[in-house]
């Protein structure tokens, strides 16, 4: 059984938002596919941040509201000026 990382000060926070809403293998409220949300416990640092990366840019694609979330503050100004 591989040990499980310790937090440290570079250790990222689960992105879990307790709205746990899937599209698919998706899931609208943190945005990690489910093997990414059974690997996040026993995931090095860096698959950590590479993990947020990727579930952040799922999040922006899809928006908070189809998660049945209200839209972060400056999210609709973020996506203005993507295009």
């Amino acid at each position: 059984m591989p040990d499980i990382p310790q937090p440290t000060d570079s250790d990222p926070p689960s992105p879990c938002r307790h709205v746990c809403r899937l599209e698919g293998e998706v899931c609208l409220g943190c945005g990690r596919r489910l093997d990414e949300i059974a690997a996040w416990s026993i995931a090095s640092v860096a698959a950590r941040h590479a993990i947020l990366r990727a579930a952040g840019e799922r999040r922006a694609a899809f928006g908070d509201e189809a998660a049945g979330l209200p839209a972060r503050p400056g999210a609709a100004v973020a996506q203005r000026k993507k295009g």
